[in-house]
């Protein structure tokens, strides 16, 4: 609910996609030789470290370290958290205020204030003018449903921030204690993925050496299975639509409610192990109407957060886009996000997407018609002109933008 609805194109995930094989479980079976046995250290001077509590899921200790290298450290993630929090109260008290404490008649100059006189209908109005108190505001059931769900929401982001905080002050500890690292911006991924092979006596990893791959297939798996599910044509995020054919859509909500659905509840038992009864051909019935249970569960819950979740995207949209849709509107509204390759991490899948963008944007920029590009020239000069006449007007003077063309 955080973020605006973006959407997401589904690049060519692989060059070789079209030729992948895939096999089924029954074909793999398992290997016992290939698993890591996490077993908790002590150290007997100062008992268990805060860091060593989070060792027994290595999948999920490897993308918290790799997420607080990406997020610049705890300092940046506690301010990140700090100001995400300012900013949702923001946007729920300036909306409060907006829709229920200005008189909107009276900013318009469509009525006077209540204590101007007969005579007195040229003073300029004033803030307070237009403020209307707050016993005199009452709020519909709706309202308060809205307020309600828009506070437990914003409580909810305050509890994940706090334990946010302790998590990530442990991560602090284990890049100091067990990495000897003060500073993550300091150091490439590369360099804290060395370090963690070297300190990997640390997690008494046995029966298993950990190396590049391991780390990589352990904070890739659920994105490689993401992908694999979508090049099998296994999630619905194609869509036909009348006179212009089929696109691929994926917003971020529905990608946040396939991850619940996929790797939180249905198939796997923990953040690294599928259920048993996932991986027998025999159990397809079972294991489908279980899921179809869950996306019930799931369409009750989205149809509930509905009106509040899409307020909420409006909200934001509005509030985040009105300068950019001003300054550039096709950045604003033609916004893209773009997609993994197997075995890409987020900080691979920037640099791919930084190495490709002076080539893509000469690439664009060779469509420009020079008719058009004049024309443009000559608009943008005229109403800059203008505009820029009129700022300067209403700045000496508020009362110019009141002015109307005709009488009508």
């Amino acid at each position: 609910m955080g973020r605006s609805e973006v959407v997401v194109r589904v690049s060519s995930v692989c060059d070789m996609t079209s030729s992948a094989s895939y096999q089924s479980f029954a074909e793999i079976g398992d290997d016992a030789n290939h698993v890591l046995i996490h077993v908790l250290p002590s150290d007997g001077r100062n008992g268990m470290r805060s860091w060593q509590h989070y060792i027994h899921d290595l999948d999920d200790f490897f993308n918290k370290v790799y997420k607080y290298h990406q997020k610049s450290g705890f300092a940046c993630i506690v301010l990140s958290n700090v100001l995400e929090l300012i900013q949702i109260l923001f946007v729920i008290l300036f909306t409060i205020f907006l829709y229920h404490f200005i008189d909107y008649d009276i900013l318009f100059k469509n009525k006077p204030p209540a204590h101007w006189t007969g005579g007195s209908n040229t003073s300029k109005v004033t803030i307070s003018d237009v403020l209307i108190p707050y016993h005199s505001v009452t709020y519909s059931a709706l309202e308060v449903y809205l307020i309600v769900i828009a506070l437990v929401f914003w409580f909810f982001k305050l509890f994940k921030a706090i334990h946010s905080l302790y998590v990530n002050h442990a991560i602090k500890a284990f890049y100091s204690e067990a990495l000897h690292i003060s500073d993550s911006t300091l150091f490439t991924w590369q360099d804290i993925q060395s370090r963690l092979i070297q300190a990997q006596h640390v997690c008494l990893l046995q029966d298993a050496q950990l190396n590049e791959l391991v780390i990589h297939n352990r904070l890739l798996r659920h994105h490689n299975y993401m992908i694999a599910l979508i090049n099998k044509g296994l999630l619905p995020i194609h869509y036909k639509v009348p006179f212009v054919g089929e696109l691929t859509y994926l917003t971020k909500g529905l990608q946040f409610n396939f991850q619940l659905l996929l790797f939180r509840t249905s198939l796997f038992e923990n953040n690294w192990k599928l259920k048993d009864e996932v991986k027998s051909g025999t159990n397809r019935l079972i294991c489908a109407q279980k899921l179809e249970k869950y996306i019930i569960l799931f369409a009750i819950i989205n149809l509930i957060l509905f009106p509040m979740v899409s307020l909420w995207q409006l909200l934001y949209i509005i509030y985040t886009y009105a300068e950019a849709i001003k300054r550039d509107p096709s950045m604003a509204l033609g916004s893209r996000g773009w997609s993994l390759h197997f075995n890409e991490l987020d900080h691979q899948l920037n640099e791919r997407l930084n190495s490709g963008y002076k080539a893509a944007t000469k690439y664009m920029n060779s469509f420009t018609s020079p008719l058009l590009e004049v024309l443009a020239k000559f608009v943008s000069f005229i109403a800059g002109t203008v505009v820029s006449v009129v700022i300067l007007l209403t700045v000496y003077d508020e009362d110019v933008i009141a002015t109307r063309l005709s009488k009508i």
